[in-house]
């Protein structure tokens, strides 16, 4: 098939997971031009044109699509490049998966809040402020968490002491500095344990693939993750309460058949908060855990549910191995090397391993994100293996700056009895 044959797909956001995705289009024979403002991101590499504008310009993306006769324009892993996505292909009358009125309630954290609240989702409770909002009028629980009201990420995110005015004030002005909206949510802040639930939506019901469940400290100003497990099974008393709520929500923001979703909850005691959701495939390592551990390829079923058709849903397609994706981080510096890779996949301790930043980079120190060098997926049949290869490959590696200076920032700290119990109400 020559070029000018090939039908054409514009990708909007370059991260890893849509460097995948990007790979699976080329499979089916689509040109790929890809939409990210930043110079090389992960997804580049794969693209056959790569457009250095935001996937978040809404008439940019539009201008890109026209201009390159776009058949289908696609954000499977981003919140808000997938709302941008939906408008695009309206105005084009490109296929895609639900309207983009459906796009701006599942990433306008407003909106969802209040569409979960009147249909009796349980999820923490809020108030939806601005810089002006006199927060000593809120009635709130003693921690709250801040958040930009419509942005994607954790950027903008704070936990702080309802008490605390002076702090609290900095984090809503800090959270509406985010987004286009201008607003923040100020919500309970809910103790418990953290999951996440990913499957899909197939005759009107959620069906579970995997869950997982981020263990994190407090590392100064910044919570940096541990780890992020992911479980083949939970205790069936939560995984029923999963289904139904995942179920509702589908029906409360009228999702259609064959969409990808996942939620993010807290767990306490035996009760569970919805925190957030999102119609399309989590970002991260998620997809990749799903395609080799549990046997379903997410991103081929989110390209299927923006061309209208009916993905790959094996119902029976579970999790088969516990599977720990162990993240390392560095210090600011300038990357020159990752040491003890090689070892630990030569002797099995690793499976996967995922290159976040390449020789020369330069590291900063401002969020967890920008901390991330690398992550290990470590699978095994037990959690006690995973946690023995986890501190393992630990001890294995180093990041040394261009001057052979270590720059990696501390050793893992997660023991079996933290994450025992972090992670007991799921099991």
């Amino acid at each position: 098939m020559s070029e000018t044959d090939k039908k054409t797909a514009v990708v909007l956001g370059g991260t890893v997971p849509h460097g995948e995705l990007i790979r699976e289009l080329k499979e089916r024979g689509y040109r790929t031009v890809l939409v990210d403002y930043f110079d090389d991101p992960p997804a580049a590499e794969f693209a056959d044109i790569h457009c250095k504008e935001s996937a978040m310009d809404y008439d940019a993306v539009y201008n890109i699509a026209k201009q390159y006769h776009a058949d289908i324009v696609l954000s499977s892993c981003l919140d808000q490049q997938m709302n941008v996505a939906m408008k695009t292909a309206e105005r084009l009358d490109l296929p895609h998966p639900f309207s983009a009125d459906t796009a701006e309630k599942v990433t306008n954290k407003r909106l969802m809040k209040k569409i979960m609240m009147d249909n009796d989702i349980p999820t923490a409770r809020y108030y939806v402020v601005s810089q002006d909002t006199d927060i000593s009028e809120l009635d709130l629980a003693q921690e709250v968490i801040v958040k930009p009201a419509d942005s994607c990420g954790s950027a903008g995110i704070s936990r702080v002491a309802f008490a605390e005015k002076e702090k609290l004030q900095e984090a809503v002005n800090k959270a509406c500095g985010f987004g286009l909206s201008g607003k923040a949510i100020v919500e309970d802040f809910i103790e418990g344990t953290e999951m996440g639930v990913h499957g899909y939506r197939k005759d009107g019901i959620f069906h579970l693939i995997l869950s997982t469940c981020k263990i994190s400290v407090i590392d100064g100003n910044m919570t940096r993750q541990l780890c992020n497990a992911y479980f083949p099974k939970l205790n069936r008393v939560l995984e029923k309460k999963l289904l139904k709520i995942a179920t509702q929500i589908g029906d409360a923001f009228e999702l259609p058949d064959n969409t990808p979703f996942f939620m993010q909850v807290i767990v306490r005691d035996d009760e569970v908060y919805v925190i957030e959701f999102s119609p399309r495939v989590a970002g991260g390592t998620s997809s990749m855990v799903a395609k080799e551990y549990a046997g379903f390829d997410m991103l081929s079923y989110s390209i299927d549910s923006y061309l209208g058709k009916t993905g790959d849903s094996n119902d029976s397609a579970r999790l088969e191995k516990y599977v720990i994706c162990f993240p390392i981080f560095a210090s600011e510096g300038v990357l020159d090397q990752i040491c003890g890779i090689e070892k630990s996949m030569a002797e099995n301790i690793v499976s996967d391993v995922i290159i976040l930043k390449k020789q020369g980079d330069q590291i900063t120190g401002d969020k967890p994100s920008s901390c991330n060098v690398l992550k290990y997926l470590i699978a095994a049949d037990s959690v006690e293996e995973c946690l023995h290869k986890l501190k393992i490959a630990d001890e294995y590696t180093d990041v040394l700056d261009d001057k052979g200076v270590s720059i990696r920032i501390g050793k893992n700290e997660l023991t079996s009895k933290l994450f025992m119990e972090k992670t007991s109400v799921l099991l």
